[in-house]
């Protein structure tokens, strides 16, 4: 897999961003227009934009899953059970696709949407925390935790890097166009009796994955400069990822 950082602005803008815009408009069109409902509409931003932070296709992930298992299956001696594995995999692609483009459509009304090329399919949370404690990290860990509990996110991410406490989002995104190449040229080569080759092909997709690296504690505060499409900024284009007619397994 190959690693890249994002623009930290790609934080609230992913492909599921369109739902948080939704919720918040219907919200803004059943509440006056009084200071606390700006409030309520500030802090229902910040909720749902969190969680879109952590979101990925779950049917992207479970292809990844069927992907692993249809491997397995080829070791095993099953076949037909791999064949199986590739069909469910083909088709919770489809699905994911299918989703990341309504959200897409979403977020650019009146415009032709971008084409989606990626899919996130999995992503995991990491504090880097080995730092020295100290009397001042320390007062900020805790000032972290009190805007924690108030649902101060930002604020909280402010007091972490004053702590020198990183907190980093690490998504998993995978090409589309060079999966389904893939598990059509498995098949393929099962049908021709050569598994180990079909092998090769499913576990490229897996070497084609990329990383998208999302820092929630560095540059906090600062404007977004750049608009997300749904997928890893252009640097993707020059990964692995983007190289679609690579062989199987190089």
């Amino acid at each position: 897999m190959t690693m890249h950082r994002s623009n930290p602005g790609l934080l609230a803008l992913t492909l599921v961003g369109a739902l948080a815009a939704g919720s918040i408009a219907a919200y803004a069109q059943t509440k006056p227009a009084t200071p606390d409902a700006a409030s309520a509409v500030a802090d229902k931003k910040a909720e749902t934009e969190t969680h879109d932070i952590l979101k990925f296709s779950a049917d992207g992930n479970a292809a990844l899953r069927e992907i692993e298992a249809a491997r397995l299956a080829i070791f095993s001696g099953k076949p037909a059970a791999a064949h199986a594995e590739i069909g469910k995999a083909r088709d919770k692609i489809h699905r994911g696709v299918s989703e990341a483009e309504h959200f897409v459509a979403e977020a650019n009304p009146g415009k032709t949407p971008p084409k989606v090329e990626m899919l996130p399919v999995d992503g995991q949370l990491i504090a880097y925390d080995d730092f020295v404690p100290t009397d001042d990290k320390t007062a900020h860990v805790a000032a972290a935790n009190q805007q924690l509990e108030k649902g101060a996110h930002p604020a909280a991410a402010n007091e972490f890097k004053l702590a020198d406490v990183k907190i980093v989002y690490n998504r998993v995104w995978m090409p589309i166009d060079l999966a389904l190449r893939r598990l059509d040229q498995a098949e393929k080569l099962m049908g021709e009796h050569k598994y180990y080759e079909a092998n090769l092909a499913l576990r490229s997709i897996g070497d084609h994955l990329s990383i998208e690296s999302d820092s929630m504690t560095d540059d906090v505060g600062k404007p977004n400069d750049k608009p997300a499409a749904g997928a890893p900024d252009a640097k993707a284009a020059n990964t692995p990822a983007g190289k679609a007619d690579a062989q199987p397994g190089k």
